[in-house]
């Protein structure tokens, strides 16, 4: 059912940032690179090098912060749990609405025009 909203929200040509790759899964949405692997999310991706945040596809910190300030990302879901205060606060400060709740996952919209 997640996958039907991401479908929804998102048009073929959007950016999605899942921060768990498996809503993802048999739709054709395009994926923010680095958010296929949702096992090396926090600090620890901070000590790899860039070569090695791209050779296992992670996601720092830094650059979920970036992605979120520069609105690259139309559409971003994920479980309660992985939405720290500090992602919610970016979400919140970068015009992302929240447009859905799936029993845990939460689905966050980009605003698009003012008309939103």
């Amino acid at each position: 059912f997640v996958s039907t909203l991401i479908e929804q929200f998102a048009l073929s040509e959007d950016t999605v940032l899942a921060l768990w790759p498996g809503y993802l899964v048999g739709i054709n949405r395009k994926s923010i690179p680095g958010g296929e692997n949702h096992f090396g999310r926090g600090a620890y991706v901070e000590t790899l090098s860039t070569a090695e945040q791209e050779q296992y596809h992670l996601l720092s910190n830094v650059q979920l912060r970036a992605i979120l300030s520069e609105g690259i990302a139309t559409v971003v879901m994920g479980h309660r749990v992985y939405l720290s205060p500090e992602i919610r606060e970016l979400l919140r400060n970068n015009q992302y609405k929240l447009v859905a709740q799936v029993g845990a996952v939460e689905i966050f919209q980009r605003k698009k025009s003012v008309d939103y």
